[in-house]
């Protein structure tokens, strides 16, 4: 009669299959953003959004990972005002993920704005532009460059990276599989081996 290390080692190999079939990964996205001006009117200039709109993609792999897109920040239109001023423009980038094997959609956000600041110095009367840059995440949760969401056993991030000195904001996607390893549930199966042949002993 088999013991029960026979057959605990034999379920754990039995379950790879389960975990293995998770590795292909098949979501299909779509992009969007909008853009909202500072109430003061003031506008730090153009920015430009040249994000993939969307599409369906596959990986055969356990994770994998799609280009987006970015977002530019254009010229400054100079000093709009009489006085030293911050223009402020916000935006948001979402996307919308739907995983094609379960059909379960999520929403990945990411908040950013630009900034345009304009020192004027009284005593020579000359402008100075001291901050141009995007900010990209939230500045309410330490400037977060990534949001993520799990569906099932695959966790989606959107995340945005700073390049040109802040003057924009590259944005991918990404997917990886959570699962455990096939070989991982081997490992716990021999790791608790001990455990079930003391429980035998003292029976």
């Amino acid at each position: 009669m088999p013991s029960r290390l026979t057959l605990f080692a034999l379920f754990a190999l039995l379950a790879q299959p389960a975990v293995t079939s998770a590795g292909p990964i098949h979501l299909s996205y779509s992009t969007h953003w909008n853009m909202t001006d500072n109430p003061g009117g003031y506008h730090p200039g153009p920015l430009e959004f040249t994000l993939d709109s969307g599409g369906n993609v596959s990986w055969p792999g356990r994770s994998g990972s799609v280009a987006l897109g970015a977002v530019r920040l254009g010229h400054s239109p100079g000093p709009q005002a009489a006085g030293s001023y911050t223009a402020f423009a916000a935006f948001e980038v979402k996307v919308i993920v739907t995983d094609q094997m379960t059909g379960e959609s999520v929403d990945l956000v990411l908040p950013g704005a630009a900034i345009d600041a304009w020192d004027y110095r009284e005593w020579d009367g000359r402008w100075l532009n001291s901050s141009r840059r995007l900010e990209l995440g939230d500045s309410f949760s330490g400037n977060a460059s990534e949001a993520s969401a799990a569906i099932g056993h695959t966790r989606y991030t959107l995340a945005v990276t700073p390049e040109d000195d802040h003057q924009t904001g590259v944005y991918t996607l990404t997917a990886t599989v959570t699962n455990p390893e096939p070989g991982t549930l081997v490992m716990a199966a021999l790791g608790l081996a001990p455990l079930a042949l003391r429980r035998r002993r003292r029976s």
